[in-house]
């Protein structure tokens, strides 16, 4: 069986620290955290989909959310690919 690899939970909470520090000490700063979230989800639907073997009614099951949910981020992703 081959090896996990989980994802390093405290390098994200470190990174994500570093990114807001300024936040912390400046008035006006404006750090940009915008990309963890589509990052995180985008990885996390592509990989549901090759787990259940494009079986997206599965996939969405296992997600917890609706199967027209998952089809219309399966599309903005393919839209992003092919720009």
């Amino acid at each position: 069986m081959s090896e996990v690899t989980i994802i390093d939970k405290q390098n994200l909470i470190t990174t994500l620290k570093l990114m807001l520090e300024p936040t912390r000490t400046e008035r006006h700063a404006t750090p940009d955290v915008s990309w963890v979230v589509p990052m995180v989800r985008d990885v996390l639907l592509e990989e549901m989909i090759v787990h259940t073997r494009g079986n997206q009614t599965k996939a969405a099951r296992h997600l917890g959310m609706n199967r027209g949910t998952l089809r219309n981020y399966l599309a903005q992703l393919d839209e992003v690919r092919f720009r």
